[in-house]
């Protein structure tokens, strides 16, 4: 884990019991701006993200969490968009469509940002 990049843009990490369960690798987190959810961490300095929740809606909070972890990383998914407003802001964003298979075969769709 990336302890710099981790301390500049969590404030709270800590496991999650299903992912620990599932051995899925990813943990809950929080960030002093109000944002929360579940990501992991890579060894290649990325962030996989795959739940995020805002404390205060509507108050562009998710635009500085992802700025910040596009600082902090090399690469930033956001897996399992369910939400059509989430995957337009983050097309603005610079991500782009992106799909991974997970070690059980799950494959998941999402966007995904590399830094170049």
């Amino acid at each position: 884990m990336n302890q710099k990049a981790h301390s500049r843009l969590f404030s709270a990490w800590s496991p999650d019991p299903l992912g620990e369960l599932l051995k899925t690798g990813y943990r809950r987190f929080e960030t002093r701006i109000g944002i929360q959810g579940l990501a992991r961490m890579d060894n290649e300095r990325g962030l996989d993200i795959l739940a995020v929740v805002s404390s205060r809606p509507g108050e562009g909070k998710f635009r500085q969490f992802i700025a910040s972890a596009q600082q902090s990383f090399d690469r930033v998914a956001v897996w399992v968009d369910f939400n059509p407003l989430v995957g337009k802001a983050l097309r603005r964003y610079g991500f782009v469509r992106a799909q991974c298979t997970e070690p059980d075969g799950e494959v998941c769709q999402g966007w995904q940002w590399r830094r170049q």
